[in-house]
């Protein structure tokens, strides 16, 4: 049996942490983890920490039988900032293992731009303010879009005089954005589908 000193670098045998031995008694070793926490265990839950080759070493001749299998497991744990609380939290490994998420692909996001489907409509306004108010709601649009996580628009421009998608493109171009057609059966020829690039 290996017996510890205080000040001692130890390695928990059953478990991914490292500390420093703070308290010997005949039959428990306490130790101030790597992240702080005080922790006891038994004599023989514990190796030293003294590199790679001598553990492997130490562990080959370590019989297995020494290590009581009723013991729990300590769980490791972390100190981390709970942003919600704005206090200190701790944190187990348990909860740290996060849930496999399937990504599903969001179906892009409509932005129709046909005037009279924008806020503050006004049919007598001049064509050249009309087509300023469009652009400048693409932008707003196309920006929130982005910050809510879609990943593709399909902006809606109709093919009237060409006139409105011209801009539009003339714009998607400048910003250096990835576009075509739209879905011929679902819009003809009056949208364009545009890939956001990731913040």
């Amino acid at each position: 049996m290996i017996h510890f000193k205080i000040g001692d670098k130890v390695k928990v045998i059953d478990d991914n942490l490292n500390g420093t031995v703070t308290k010997v008694t005949e039959n428990e070793i306490t130790i101030e983890t790597d992240f702080g926490f005080e922790m006891k265990y038994e004599p023989n839950e514990l190796l030293p920490d003294v590199g790679m080759e001598e553990e492997i070493e130490f562990s080959a001749l370590t019989p297995k039988k020494e290590v009581k299998k009723s013991t729990p497991k300590k769980k490791k744990v972390e100190k981390v900032f709970d942003t919600r609380t704005q206090m200190p939290a701790i944190k187990t490994e348990k909860e740290k293992v996060s849930k496999k998420t399937k990504k599903i692909r969001k179906p892009p996001l409509e932005i129709d731009l046909h005037y009279a489907q924008l806020e503050n409509y006004d049919r007598l306004l001049a064509k050249n303010l009309i087509l300023a108010r469009q652009m400048n709601s693409l932008k707003k649009r196309v920006e929130r879009a982005r910050e809510h996580g879609y990943d593709r628009v399909v902006i809606i421009h109709g093919k009237g005089e060409g006139i409105l998608e011209a801009e539009v493109k003339k714009w998607l171009n400048e910003m250096g954005y990835h576009f075509y057609d739209a879905d011929f059966q679902r819009y003809k020829l009056g949208a364009t589908e545009v890939e956001l690039p990731k913040f």
